[in-house]
């Protein structure tokens, strides 16, 4: 039999904006602030970095920088509602950020793409840990030395799948 899950957020890029709205109400609100709003195109998929140069052009790198560090402070104001969408899923598949902490806290299973090596994610223990000990509701999936991010994801995309047909 076939067990039906009711979502799975996928975050790998750290941003919790995946649905249309979200981003348009996202960029509007900094739009508004930077007083940019009439001229605002939304271009889905296109880095941050490119919409706000097509809105600055002659702004210098150190300008654009600091524009989109303001972009994402919509986002961190409304941790109660990242914190809701987690605690609606049945997983959470991320990479280290802090959707990956929100889901420990909120209890629900998350699986944690870790770069090899860990360097500063210190937090996700050594190479033989599996689950930390503050989120026992976690999986680390660890990438190899040497290995590609393809690996990790096929991992991942293989236990989900025998996640989803499991009774």
């Amino acid at each position: 039999s076939v067990r039906t899950i009711r979502g799975v957020l996928f975050d790998m890029d750290g941003t919790i904006v995946d649905s249309g709205a979200s981003t348009v109400r996202t960029w509007t609100q900094w739009a508004e602030r930077m007083g940019v709003a009439d001229r605002l195109e939304i271009l889905h998929g296109q880095p941050a970095i490119e919409t706000v140069r097509a809105l600055f052009p002659n702004a210098t790198s150190e300008e654009l920088a600091d524009l989109c560090a303001d972009q994402t402070v919509a986002e961190r104001e409304d941790l109660d509602g990242v914190a809701a969408l987690v605690a609606a899923c049945d997983l959470v598949i991320t990479v280290s950020n802090t959707t990956a902490h929100v889901a420990g806290a909120v209890g629900t299973p998350v699986w944690i793409l870790v770069a090899s090596g860990g360097g500063k994610l210190w937090y996700w223990g050594t190479e033989k840990v599996e689950v930390p000990v503050w989120y026992p509701v976690a999986r680390i999936i660890r990438q190899r030395p040497g290995e590609p991010w393809a690996v990790s994801l096929k991992y991942a995309a293989d236990a989900l799948a025998a996640l989803t047909n499991q009774a």
